[in-house]
């Protein structure tokens, strides 16, 4: 029940920090018709987990930080349902190229963020 609770209070914030880096995005950008606030929330929450992936220790693994942060906070900072309705939304409206954009960058961005994460999380461990 512990870890659920802690999973709850993560989440929570997680989310409220995907909403201001949407936010604070779209403000950067001004995006019009790719919502690049949520890839850039997937990619930056990939990089952070591959990195704690990197160099949490086993105990650290074993505490109430580990679903704190990653089932938790991380978990509601990153959004795949956003990120498919908003491919959705590119495709119902014809705009073919910006959805495979959305669809595949994220994924590749994703993977290359949660690798490089890792491998700079490396860095920090003997």
């Amino acid at each position: 029940m512990r870890n659920a609770l802690l999973v709850f209070c993560g989440g929570g914030l997680g989310s409220v920090l995907r909403y201001f880096t949407i936010l604070g995005t779209h403000r950067l950008l001004q995006p019009k018709l790719f919502p690049a606030g949520v890839l850039v929330a997937n990619v930056l929450g990939c990089l952070v987990l591959g990195f704690i992936s990197a160099t949490a220790p086993e105990r650290w693994r074993q505490g109430a930080a580990w679903p704190f942060v990653t089932t938790g906070m991380l978990g509601g900072f990153t959004t795949f349902s956003t990120w498919s309705h908003d491919s959705f939304q590119l495709f119902a409206t014809n705009a073919t190229p910006l959805a495979w954009l959305n669809l595949l960058g994220s994924v590749v961005l994703g993977l290359g963020a949660a690798a490089l994460g890792w491998l700079i999380g490396r860095q920090f461990t003997p």
